[in-house]
């Protein structure tokens, strides 16, 4: 028997890759300051955007870098930092233990940088996932919101 999807204690994880190696794209048109306060400024934005949403908590935020660790968890998240070596999926993965170990039923992955997220645009996910929910009779499943490119996922909830 597969375990059944249930949105009650929904975890967000935060995949965080630097601080100061972010963004590097933008290095033609930004010096590596203002590419670390455009990180920042986007984490510190998704996560009162989260913070005001109020349907998940906690919030897992895992990075490699330490430096955003006291500015994460002002911001009322559990920082967890990433194993050396790991990637964007090594990091989900230890957020997800994470979330786990703490009774976590649902997932919702989000990169750090959403700087149009709403909680008008996350009640719609969640309102996507209990529609799921209700179709799939509990079956588990997984909610995407694509990248406008249609080339990337801007958010995954998942549950079991």
């Amino acid at each position: 028997m597969s375990p059944t999807a249930d949105l009650s204690r929904l975890h967000v994880v935060l995949p965080v890759r630097s601080v100061s190696g972010g963004k590097a794209r933008l290095g033609g048109a930004l010096d590596a300051e203002e590419r670390e306060s455009l990180v920042l400024g986007m984490l510190r934005h998704v996560l009162e955007t989260l913070r005001a949403w109020r349907a998940a908590v906690p919030i897992h935020v895992v990075s490699l870098d330490g430096s955003l660790a006291a500015d994460a968890a002002a911001q009322g998240a559990r920082v967890i930092r990433q194993a050396a070596g790991g990637g964007l999926n090594a990091a989900i993965a230890e957020g997800r233990a994470a979330a786990l170990s703490e009774g976590a039923t649902a997932l919702l992955v989000l990169p750090a940088d959403l700087p149009a997220i709403t909680v008008l645009s996350l009640e719609r996910l969640l309102d996507a996932a209990d529609a799921a929910l209700a179709a799939g009779a509990g079956r588990p499943l997984v909610v995407l919101a694509p990248a406008d490119a249609r080339r990337g996922t801007n958010a995954m909830l998942v549950s079991p």
